[in-house]
């Protein structure tokens, strides 16, 4: 789930450098959710985005 954050991150900081200004991203809102109220447990330590 951390990779796939990171990825989409990376994927609109290099979009916008190209001067790409509206996008659509689509990730597994779900998976987030469930990280958020902790329904699963995801290790960052050292990440930051």
């Amino acid at each position: 789930m951390v990779a796939e954050l990171w990825g989409a991150w990376e994927g609109l900081k290099s979009a916008w450098k190209k001067g790409y200004r509206r996008v659509e991203l689509q990730i597994d809102a779900l998976a987030m959710v469930k990280a958020l109220k902790k329904e699963v447990t995801v290790h960052t330590q050292g990440w930051n985005l």
